[in-house]
């Protein structure tokens, strides 16, 4: 995962790319998030390379678009909820997705009574055993938890009194459920 700027790529990113020889290049998210810029400079660093765009009308609608490009034809027996209106969780449930091959559903989790529209009918198409919900009832609220319960019986909130708590309740979880093994650490911020 390489992050960028919305409208240029440093040359430093354009180099790893350069040197890292993808077969593919995906954008995550529309031009709003990452420009038609960034996309000619990718095709320029790495020519013949299929460079591919996920997005859908907002960061709600991309987390769809990217569960239906990379888990449509797979088999999903657990997925991972968290909010879209903060990164902490959102970014402790990526890194948990990886390891439990799962993949991470963004809602409105203050906002959202139940899960509509495509994220329901991935779900619906799936039937994932467990779905877990990554954060408190403050950032997920109780309401959409107990609609997810009513249609998936594995539902399971896994949360800390804050982000940090959180983030080692999931790396706990993510242990105690078969995820890969760790073999380096990685640290990010919770700001």
């Amino acid at each position: 995962l390489m992050l960028t700027s919305p409208s240029a790529m440093s040359s430093a990113s354009l180099n790893l790319v350069k040197a890292k020889k993808p077969s593919q290049i995906y954008i995550i998210g529309g031009t709003g998030a990452v420009s038609d810029a960034v996309v000619s400079q990718l095709k320029a660093a790495a020519p013949g390379v299929g460079v591919t765009r996920v997005s859908g009308s907002d960061r709600y609608g991309t987390s769809t678009a990217i569960l239906d490009q990379f888990f449509k034809s797979r088999s999903v027996s657990t997925v991972l909820i968290a909010t879209g209106r903060d990164h902490p969780d959102a970014l402790t449930a990526a890194a948990a997705g990886g390891a439990l091959k799962a993949p991470v559903l963004l809602v409105d989790g203050a906002k959202d009574q139940s899960v509509t529209g495509a994220a329901a009918t991935f779900l619906s198409s799936k039937k994932p055993a467990k779905v877990v919900l990554v954060g408190g009832d403050g950032v997920i609220s109780s309401t959409l938890e107990a609609s997810l319960r009513k249609s998936y019986s594995g539902t399971t909130r896994v949360s800390g009194v804050d982000r940090y708590k959180t983030n080692i309740a999931v790396n706990d979880y993510v242990s105690k459920n078969g995820g890969a093994a760790p073999t380096g650490l990685w640290v990010a911020t919770g700001r």
